[in-house]
Parts: structure tokens; C-alpha cells; sequence
């Protein structure tokens, strides 16, 4: 979600990160162990405020879990941050279950 700078909130669209959105030095495959993964994707309208964030997985093959620490969203175009913590676990064998938050 993002916030526009009459204060009205507007959801952006569902990305699907992939492999070629990778930023930099990446490992070439993501969502490693231990790892951090920088991804470059673009959204229909300049962000003002970001104020949530979901992220999830379609929970396929074998291990699919990962336990996610935080989420770092940066406006590329005026150099805002916004980190959204997380500390929680997107498998339906851990913690609550739940691959999406």
C-alpha cells in the first residue's frame, strides 16, 4: 500500500518476483539461507508514503518455507526507505502456518 499526498491510501499491484528482477551481486538463486535479496521492480505510480507491505509464496515443492526477517522497500526516484519487520517463519509447517503476511 501506498500513501498519496492527499492521504488517500491506494493498493499497488500483485508482482511476482523472478529471477531476472534480481539487483546486483545476487546469488543466483534467491531466497537462500542467510541470504539477502535485492530485487528491482517497478509500479504504476511514484510511491509518496509506503505503508504495508505482503509477502508471500505459492508454498510448491519440496521445502518451500522460508523464514523471512524483514522487508526494505527504497524509491529508487527521491531515495526514500521504508523497513518493514517481519521475524516470522512463511511455511505451513512452522510457526502459525502461514506463507503470506
Amino acid at each position: 500500500k501506498k500513501t498519496e499526498m492527499d492521504d488517500t491510501e491506494v493498493e499497488s499491484e500483485k508482482v511476482w518476483l523472478e529471477k531476472d528482477m534480481l539487483f546486483g551481486e545476487a546469488p543466483p538463486t534467491p531466497f537462500r539461507r542467510g541470504s539477502t535479496d535485492k530485487f528491482v521492480i517497478s509500479i504504476s505510480a511514484a510511491m509518496t508514503i509506503v505503508t504495508a507491505v505482503t509477502v508471500g509464496h505459492d508454498n510448491r515443492g519440496l521445502g518451500a518455507g522460508w523464514f523471512l526477517e524483514q522487508v526494505v522497500v527504497e524509491d529508487l526516484s527521491c531515495s526514500n526507505t521504508f523497513a518493514f519487520p517481519c521475524h516470522r517463519w512463511l511455511d505451513d509447517g512452522e510457526d502459525d502456518g502461514k506463507v503470506e503476511r
